[in-house]
C-alpha cells in the first residue's frame, strides 16, 4: 500500500462516527485485530468503548486543522497485549509518515522491555515523537516510562491548575493537576472523565503545532516542553550505581566463617579461582581439610594460617569476610593490616563489612582498590513519584522461620539446578557473597547489615533493583531473605522482621519456598504462611526442612549444628503436610533439590 501521510497517528479504541461533537470532521483510519496467529486489518474504526472518541475530540478541538489517522486497537475495553502494540508500531513504521504517535495506553507488565524500547527509540531518532499517558493505577507503565517517549501523568494536588509541570530527571516528563473534563463518549453522549490519558492530548497538540521549531537541529522536544511549562521541578538524579564493576580472576578468602563456608562449598558457582582459604589459628580450623570442618562439603583443600599468607602469590583479590567479632575476640586489628598489605602488593579488596572508617587517610583512599556491598540513599533513586515496576518474570522467594536454617544454601542449590536444566536465572541476594556467585543484585541486610535505607525507601529500592534484574531477561528470578519472616516474640525491636516485610512488598514474589525447622511449632509455621499469603497476592509453594538441629554447645563465635533424628524429622514432615496442606521436602540429597526445582517449575507452568 502507498504510504499514508498525516500529522498524528492516534492508537486507541476507535471513534464513534455519528457523535454530534465530531460531525464536522472526516475520520480516517484502520482497525487492527488479532485473529489466531495473524492480524486482520479492517476499515471499521467505530468506537465501542468511548475512550478513543474523547481523545480524538480533544486533539481536534485544540487544533482543528491537524490530520489524524486513527488506528483502532482496543475492542470492548482498554486491555492490550504488548505484541499487539509492537505489531501496530511496526505497521506505522512501514506504512505511515507522521510527526506524532499518540498513545493513551500502555502496559505495566512488559515481557520484552528491550524490544519495545528499541522500537520507540527508532521513532525518536527519526523525529517521530511518541506521547503516552501513564497508567492511572499508579505503576510505571510503558511506553510512557521510556526515555525517548514523552510520559504524561496527573496528580491530585500540589501543582497549578494552569498549564502543566515539567519534570527533570524522571521518566514522568509532564504532570497535570487532575480534574474532570466533559468529553464526548459513547452513544452520542458526553461524560465527565478523569485520567492521565485525557491530559496527554494537550501535549500532542502543543508538539504538533510547534513541530518545525522542535526538530530544528539546535533544539529538542524536552527543551521545548520545559520552556512552555508553567512550573519546573528537578528531581535529584542519583548517579551512584548499585554495583560497580569489580572483576575477580584469582582470590584468597579469610576468615573461615559462615559466609565463607558458602563460597568454599560452592566454588563451581564462582567465576574465579580460589588460591587459598585462610583462618586465624585461634579458632581451631588451621591445617584441617575443609571437608573435616564442613562434613557436607567435598572440598579437601587445607585451611591455612592467615599469618603465613604469601602475599606475592598470583591472586588479584583478597576476599575479607565478616571480621569484627574476631577483631574483638583476639584483640587484633586484622582490617588495618590487610588494607596495608593490599596496597603494598597491589591486591584488590572485597570486604563484607563496612571499612569506611579505615579509609580516612587520602593515601589509602587513593591507592586501595576495594568494594563493599552496601545500599545507601543514593541507591534508592526515587524519581518516579513512587511509581513502581511491575515485574513480568516469574519471581520465587526463599523465606524462613529463623536464622541459620539453610535458606542461602537452598538459593545456591536451586541456582545450580535451574542453570543445569537450561534456565536463565536472575538472582536477588541478601548476603554480601551474592556478587561472588554472579547475582545481579545484592541487598545485604543480614548480619552486620550495610543497608542504610528503611521503610518506603527500602521497598522502592528493592523494586527498582528487581527491575534491573528483569532487564537482563532471565527465565526466573530467585529472591533471598534473612532470618525469620514473622516475629516469634514481642517486647524488643530486635524481634521484629521489618526488613523481610519490606522485601516481600518490594519483590512481590509469585511464589514462596518456606524453609522451616523440624522443631518449629506448627501454629507458628501456619502463622508465617498466612502472613506471607495475606501480605501479597502470592502462594507458599512448598515447605523445606534441612535435617539439622541447633546444638546446645557453643563455639566462641556461635552455635554448632548436628543432624537431627531422622524418624522425628519424617514425623514432623507428615504433620506439616497434614496441618498446612502444603508439600514439605526434607533436603538430604541432590534428588531432593531436583524435586523442589521441579515443584517450582510446575507451579509457574500451571500459573501460565
Amino acid at each position: 500500500m502507498e504510504k499514508i501521510t498525516t500529522d498524528i497517528v492516534l492508537i486507541d479504541s476507535g471513534v464513534e462516527m455519528g457523535h454530534p461533537a465530531l460531525k464536522n470532521y472526516k475520520v480516517d483510519g484502520i482497525s487492527i485485530a488479532k485473529c489466531g496467529n495473524k492480524y486482520i486489518l479492517d476499515s471499521d474504526i467505530n468506537d465501542t468503548y468511548g475512550h478513543g472518541t474523547a481523545i480524538y475530540y480533544m486533539l481536534k478541538k485544540d487544533n482543528p486543522d491537524i490530520n489524524i489517522y486513527v488506528i483502532k486497537l482496543f475492542q470492548e475495553d482498554l486491555t492490550v497485549e504488548l505484541e499487539d502494540i509492537i505489531f501496530t508500531l511496526n505497521f506505522i513504521k512501514q506504512n505511515i509518515n507522521c510527526k506524532i504517535i499518540h498513545m493513551s495506553l500502555g502496559v505495566s507488565f512488559c515481557e520484552d522491555i528491550y524490544l519495545f524500547e528499541n522500537i520507540c527509540d527508532e521513532f525518536y531518532q527519526n523525529k517521530v515523537f511518541i506521547i503516552s499517558a501513564f497508567d492511572n493505577l499508579g505503576t510505571l507503565s510503558y511506553p510512557a516510562a521510556f526515555k525517548t517517549v514523552i510520559g504524561v501523568d496527573m496528580v491530585s494536588k500540589g501543582i497549578s491548575n494552569k498549564g502543566y509541570q515539567y519534570v527533570i530527571n524522571s521518566p514522568v516528563n509532564i504532570r497535570f493537576l487532575a480534574h474532570k473534563q466533559l468529553l464526548p463518549f459513547l452513544d452520542k453522549k458526553f461524560e465527565n472523565l478523569i485520567g492521565s490519558s485525557f491530559f496527554a492530548p494537550h501535549i500532542s497538540n502543543l508538539v504538533c503545532k510547534n513541530y518545525k521549531e522542535i526538530v530544528n537541529e539546535d533544539y529538542d522536544i524536552h527543551q521545548f516542553l520545559k520552556n512552555k511549562a508553567t512550573t519546573i521541578i528537578n528531581i535529584e538524579n542519583y548517579s551512584e550505581e548499585s554495583k560497580k564493576s569489580f572483576p575477580i580472576k584469582k582470590a584468597v578468602v579469610f576468615p573461615f566463617n559462615k559466609e565463607i563456608h558458602s563460597i568454599v562449598a560452592n566454588t563451581d558457582l564462582c567465576s574465579f579461582d580460589i588460591l587459598g582459604i585462610f583462618d586465624t589459628k585461634y579458632l581451631g580450623n588451621v591445617n584441617k581439610k575443609i571437608s573435616e570442618v564442613l562434613p557436607y562439603c567435598s572440598n579437601d583443600n587445607i585451611i591455612q594460617n592467615i599469618e603465613k599468607l604469601d602475599w606475592s602469590l598470583p591472586f588479584d583479590t583478597f576476599i575479607l569476610g565478616h571480621i569484627l567479632e574476631i577483631n574483638n575476640l583476639i584483640r587484633k586489628d586484622y582490617i588495618s593490616s590487610i588494607i596495608e598489605k593490599c596496597i603494598k602488593f597491589n591486591k584488590k579488596l572485597y570486604a563484607f563489612d563496612d571499612i569506611s572508617a579505615y579509609l580516612t587517610d587520602n593515601v589509602i583512599k587513593t591507592n586501595l582498590n576495594y568494594y563493599h556491598p552496601e545500599v545507601k540513599m543514593g541507591d534508592v533513586k526515587n524519581n518516579t513519584f513512587g511509581k513502581m515496576r511491575c515485574i513480568n518474570k516469574p519471581v520465587v522467594a526463599i523465606m524462613g522461620t529463623s536464622p541459620k536454617q539453610g535458606k542461602y544454601t537452598l538459593q545456591l542449590q536451586l541456582r545450580r539446578q535451574l542453570k543445569k536444566e537450561g534456565y536463565r536465572v536472575g538472582q536477588f541476594g541478601t548476603e554480601p557473597t551474592g556478587y561472588l556467585f554472579g547475582f545481579e543484585v545484592v541487598y545485604p541486610f543480614g548480619y552486620n547489615s550495610s543497608v542504610k535505607v528503611t521503610g518506603n525507601d527500602s521497598i522502592y529500592a528493592i523494586n527498582r533493583m528487581l527491575g534491573e534484574i528483569e532487564r537482563t531477561n532471565p527465565d526466573i528470578i530467585i529472591v533471598g531473605s534473612q532470618s525469620q519472616t514473622v516475629h516469634y516474640n514481642t517486647g524488643n525491636l530486635a524481634f521484629y522482621s521489618i526488613q523481610n516485610t519490606e522485601l516481600l512488598l518490594g519483590t512481590e514474589p509469585d511464589g514462596v519456598i518456606l524453609v522451616v525447622n523440624y522443631n518449629d511449632p506448627i501454629e507458628y509455621i501456619k502463622r508465617t504462611i498466612n502472613y506471607i499469603q495475606s501480605l501479597q497476592e502470592t502462594t507458599v509453594i512448598a515447605l523445606v526442612v534441612y535435617p539439622i538441629s541447633k546444638d546446645t554447645k557453643w563455639t566462641v563465635l556461635g552455635s554448632l549444628t548436628n543432624k537431627c533424628n531422622y524418624k522425628e524429622l519424617v514425623a514432623f514432615q507428615e504433620k506439616v503436610i497434614k496441618e498446612t496442606d502444603k508439600k514439605c521436602f526434607i533436603v538430604d540429597s541432590q534428588i531432593d533439590i531436583e524435586a523442589i526445582t521441579e515443584e517450582i517449575i510446575n507451579f509457574f507452568s500451571e500459573d501460565s
